[in-house]
């Protein structure tokens, strides 16, 4: 093995939570293979974990297509179920098959790339690291948002959305052996308030989508602290909001623009140790 392959880090890329504003990890990961950036493994937490798992199974062009195309009635479709509310309001068995649809019947064991999909033990509020068995069911399980979607059984545990507890899962890519990890935040750096107040109570559905904001940056806030990545991306995406669908596009290219930025800015040394193209 030569100077450079020994030098050459092997890269983590945690993906966050964020409804629409992750779309800007496709962004993100377009860049990052335009200038020549190999993934060595990756983590995705609620949202995060879609794009994760297509990156892993090498089905990034479907998942972009799909979610570049998407529009309230395919949402209709997905959601739309005659189901009991005992558990939670939607047992997911459409959003499954869609995720079927593009990744395919494959486990995690078989992946290109080894990937963690994130989620929480409902119980006690441990975390659910999802390294093996059908992939589409762990990345389901770690974008369940309770109450919503029913919990998702496995191993004798409740597991559901992992942006409730770990939504920027760096640590997920440091267990997987990366020694330079690239964290996507598109939560912690957008403002939750407006420039005004709102001039009537907030909607039932403005106060969920807030309080999961807040868990999650709340959240994001102690990640980034205690034990950061080698480089955080924060992409500008203020004005994008959790279910916004015609920002999809947007979002995508406010991720490329930021990890463009990213790129530009670093030393050579670490451009070199990414194997950054020249």
């Amino acid at each position: 093995m030569d100077e450079h392959n020994r030098s050459k880090a092997k890269v983590g890329l945690a993906l966050g939570s964020g409804g629409v504003r992750g779309m800007a990890h496709f962004g993100v990961i377009r860049a990052l293979r335009k200038h020549g950036i190999e993934i060595a493994c990756v983590s995705g937490s609620s949202s995060g974990s879609v794009i994760g798992a297509a990156l892993a199974a090498d089905k990034l062009d479907e998942a972009e297509d799909f979610f570049r195309h998407i529009n309230w009635w395919r949402v209709f479709r997905l959601f739309f179920e005659i189901n009991w509310p005992k558990h939670g309001i939607l047992t997911g068995r459409h959003v499954k098959k869609q995720l079927r649809r593009i990744l395919g019947d494959v486990r995690f064991e078989d992946l290109k790339i080894p990937f963690t999909a994130v989620a929480i033990d409902m119980m006690n509020g441990q975390e659910v690291d999802i390294r093996t068995g059908d992939l589409v069911d762990g990345t389901f399980a770690s974008l369940a948002i309770p109450g919503l979607f029913k919990p998702v059984p496995r191993d004798g545990r409740w597991i559901a959305d992992g942006g409730l507890n770990n939504p920027l899962p760096i640590n997920a890519c440091r267990d997987m052996g990366a020694d330079f990890v690239i964290a996507v935040d598109v939560n912690l750096g957008q403002k939750l308030d407006r420039h005004q107040p709102p001039d009537k109570m907030p909607s039932l559905w403005t106060i969920f989508t807030q309080t999961c904001r807040i868990v999650e940056n709340n959240w994001t806030d102690r990640i980034i602290r205690y034990a950061p990545p080698d480089i955080l991306l924060q992409p500008d995406l203020h004005d994008i909001f959790m279910l916004r669908l015609r920002h999809v596009t947007r979002a995508i290219l406010r991720g490329k623009i930021a990890t463009e930025r990213m790129i530009s800015g670093l030393s050579p040394e670490v451009k070199e140790r990414l194997g950054v193209k020249a």
